[in-house]
């Protein structure tokens, strides 16, 4: 699994442009396997992402704060990489999928949150630092401009 453009920095923003498509997978304590229902949840989602070529999915992974930071972001992140790996199995363009990692989030928080956006990756970028994420990866290198693009053409073939 690659990882390239793992980006570790902090910025303000906020999000829009958001679909209506929301998925949340819940794991295991200290795991990154998917859980039994990963595919049945993340069905609407394709569909969805099928219907909106345009849009590209964000994968926000969350860990508990069990644990200490380094582990956690790195537990988020490989359970968002899961996640990654199931939707490309279904059929999704690996190229259309931004993973954010938040690492530590609350007492309670083990999951990957799946969503549309038609916002640019420079955006999905500002809104994860905002909201205290460590780090956030996609598939191929982006030149500033591209970054600032709100179309999907930059990112994934349609």
């Amino acid at each position: 699994m690659r990882t390239n453009n793992l980006l570790i920095a902090s910025t303000l923003a906020l999000l829009g442009g958001v679909a209506s498509a929301n998925t949340s997978l819940d794991f295991a304590f200290d795991s990154a396997a998917l859980p039994a229902n990963a595919e049945q949840s993340l069905t609407g989602l394709i569909k969805e992402a099928d219907a909106k070529p345009s849009q590209r999915i964000v994968l926000d992974g969350h860990a508990d704060q069990t644990g200490d930071a380094a582990y956690n972001v790195n537990l988020s992140l490989r359970r968002a990489l899961a996640v990654r790996e199931k939707l490309i199995t279904l059929g999704v363009d690996s190229e259309r999928i931004v993973i954010s990692a938040y690492g530590e989030d609350n007492l309670a928080a083990r999951r990957v949150s799946a969503r549309l956006t038609t916002d640019s990756v420079a955006s999905v970028v500002q809104h994860t630092f905002a909201g205290r994420g460590t780090s956030i990866t996609w598939e191929k290198p982006l030149s500033m401009a591209q970054l600032g693009e709100p179309s999907l053409d930059s990112v994934a073939r349609q």
